[in-house]
C-alpha cells in the first residue's frame, strides 16, 4: 500500500552496492524504516534528496507483513539541514540518542525538531546547547529533577546535588560522597528550570566538563544509555 508521510531523515545505512536503509521520524512520532533501492547511484533522483537531519515528504510502499521492510518510492526535501553541521558535536550527540531510543512519540519529533533548528540556527552557544539537549532528552524519557526544594526535608535552601534522590539536598540531608562546586549546582538548577541563558556566566570549561559527567551518569543510571559521542 502506497503511503505518504512528512518526516525527518534520522539515519541512513549502506546496503549492498547501490541501495540504502533509511530511518524516518514522522511528524506524528513514529519511527519508520524503509529499503531505498538505487539511492547510492550517481543519477538517482531520490539519492539527491536524502540528507540526515532534513525534513522531507516521503512516499513509500508499506510492508504487508512485520518481517518485511517498507520500500521507498519517492522523497522530496522540505527543509534542508546544512551539510556544514553534519560533524557538529551536538548533531552527532542527537544522532546517537535517536539510534539508542526505544520508544518514540510526538514528543520525540518535537525534541528532534528543536535540536536540529537550534544546531543550524546556532541559537545557543555550543557547550550550552549540549547541556540543553541532554536535559531535554532526560525529560522526554520521563526523568526529571526536583528543583523547588530539598528532596529530603523540603527545605528551600539546598547545598548539593543528589542524582540518586533526583533532586537537590540541603546540608542536613546531604549523604553524597561528592560535594559539587557552587557554580555546578547553580548551572544544574538553571538547566532543569529551563533558564538557559542564566547558565552562560558560570559555564567555564571546568564547570562544563563536570556537568557533562553528571548528566551522562544520570542518563546511564536511569535510562541505561551510555553516551559515547561526548
Amino acid at each position: 500500500m502506497e503511503t505518504k508521510i512528512i518526516a525527518y531523515i534520522i539515519e541512513r545505512k549502506d546496503y549492498d552496492m547501490f541501495d540504502e536503509i533509511l530511518t524516518f521520524l514522522t511528524e506524528n512520532g513514529q519511527k519508520i524504516t524503509c529499503f531505498a533501492p538505487g539511492t547510492r547511484k550517481i543519477l538517482s533522483k531520490n539519492g539527491r534528496n536524502i540528507f540526515i537531519g532534513s525534513s522531507a515528504e516521503v512516499v513509500f510502499f508499506k510492508a504487508r507483513t512485520e518481517n518485511k521492510m517498507s520500500k521507498l518510492k519517492k522523497i522530496w526535501i522540505l527543509k534542508y539541514f546544512p551539510w556544514d553541521y553534519r560533524g557538529d558535536k551536538n548533531f552527532l550527540l542527537l544522532s546517537e540518542l535517536m539510534e539508542k531510543t526505544v520508544f518514540f512519540s510526538l514528543d520525540t519529533f518535537t525534541f528532534y525538531q528543536y535540536c536540529v533548528d537550534a544546531i543550524s540556527l546556532e541559537s545557543l552557544p555550543e557547550n550550552l546547547l549540549t547541556l540543553v539537549i541532554l536535559e531535554k532528552y532526560l525529560k522526554l524519557s520521563g526523568v526529571n529533577f526536583e528543583t523547588a526544594k530539598c528532596v529530603g526535608c523540603e527545605e528551600s535552601n539546598f547545598t548539593n546535588i543528589s542524582l540518586k534522590m533526583h533532586g537537590f539536598v540541603c546540608e542536613k540531608c546531604d549523604k553524597e560522597k561528592n560535594k559539587y562546586p557552587p557554580e555546578v549546582i547553580k548551572c544544574f538548577y538553571y538547566l532543569f528550570e529551563e533558564e538557559y541563558m542564566k547558565i552562560e556566566k558560570f559555564l567555564t570549561e571546568g564547570t562544563y566538563v563536570q556537568l557533562i559527567h553528571l548528566l551522562k551518569k544520570y542518563i546511564l543510571d536511569n535510562l541505561g544509555i551510555k553516551i559515547s559521542s561526548l
